[in-house]
Formats: structure tokens, sequence, C-alpha cells
């Protein structure tokens, strides 16, 4: 397969798939992640009234275990926390590496979606934060 074929092939799944996010979410936040100005990956979110939902997240694999997905969850999660709001994504059973940090950071799966799992954060409440 020539260059020119797989470069057509790569924009038309992209394209594909970017039309079916913005049907799903038409109002989503579908952002490229830079590093030191450069674009290293994409952070899809959609900010839902009572769940923030990780649509797409990933980056390239020169750039992973960096800390720079570990970073870009967190500040989801703290953005989460101040809204009071759940965050949810959805994972594929065989990516550990991504489970493990999801499961470290306090997701847990919620259901089992066949090749892939949902899994959930749920910000703490006051009294798990103070108990009394």
């Amino acid at each position: 397969m020539s260059e020119d074929m797989k470069n057509l092939f790569i924009y038309q799944q992209f394209h594909c798939e970017r039309e079916q996010m913005l049907k799903e979410y038409p109002d989503g936040d579908f952002n490229i992640v830079l590093f030191a100005g450069e674009p290293v990956g994409r952070l899809y979110v959609h900010r839902g009234i009572k769940v923030l939902r990780i649509i797409a997240m990933a980056l390239l694999p020169e750039y992973r275990g960096r800390g720079i997905g570990g970073k870009l969850l967190a500040d989801i999660l703290e953005e989460a926390s101040r809204a009071v709001k759940q965050v949810r994504l959805q994972v594929a059973w065989y990516n550990i590496a991504a489970r493990t940090l999801y499961e470290k950071l306090g997701f847990v799966v919620v259901k089992d979606a066949g090749v892939y799992c949902e899994m959930q954060w749920t910000p703490p409440t006051i009294s798990e934060i103070f108990p009394l």
C-alpha cells in the first residue's frame, strides 16, 4: 500500500470517528494534547449535567509513561470534584496499563460492555473527607 493510500485511509478513519462523536456528543470538548508545544495526543470530554465523560484519550506511544495522561486525568478529576460530578469512561479490557492507572485513581468497573468496560469515578463526599 502506498503512503498516499495509508494517509487517505487514516484521514477517512479519523473523519468517520469524529462524525460519530459529534453526533453522540455535539457539545463535546475535542482537544489536541500538546507537550512542549508539540501535538502528542487527543482528549475528548463531554461535560454533562451530572457526569464528565471522557470520550477519548490517547497519547502517541513515545509520550506514554511520562505522566502526561495522569496529569490530564488529575485535572479532570479536580474539575469533577469542584462540580460534584462523576467521571465515566470506557476502556478495553485488554488495555491493562490504562485500567491499572484508572483503578489507582479510584475508578471502578460499573459495566461489562463486551470488549470494553465502563468505569466510573465518584468524588468523595464531605463525610468521607472529614469523618465524624
